[in-house]
Parts: structure tokens; sequence; C-alpha cells
């Protein structure tokens, strides 16, 4: 298997609920950080901060700390 098979998975084939969310971690996985970082603004452009909330701050709020 390839180093990063999941992650291609991923980003290809991320259909359905926190797609945004599986893709950004798997552009960070893969050393993509910046395409990581624009997944996260773009998702919070949109107004999709993901489902995940701690402390006042939703996923992509905390990934854009990263």
């Amino acid at each position: 298997m390839e180093q990063h098979d999941i992650d291609e998975y991923a980003i290809y084939n991320a259909d359905g609920m926190n797609a945004d969310i599986l893709e950004y971690l798997a552009y960070v996985h893969m050393g993509e950080v910046d395409k990581a970082k624009s997944i996260a603004m773009n998702a919070i452009e949109n107004g999709n901060t993901g489902n995940f909330v701690n402390e006042g701050k939703a996923f992509f709020e905390w990934a854009l700390l990263f």
C-alpha cells in the first residue's frame, strides 16, 4: 500500500457528513498544510465551521490556529 492511499481515498471519496473535515485531516496528514488551511477558511466562509465544538470554538476555527 502506498504511503498516502488512505488520504487520497478520503480526498476523492469523502462523500457525506463532515467531508470537509475528512479532507482537511487527510491534507494535514500528507503535510499539505496550505491546502488544509484553505479548506478550513472556505468552510468557515460558507458557514460550515464543523459540528465539533470545544471551548466555544468549532472544528475549523481551531484548525486555523494550527
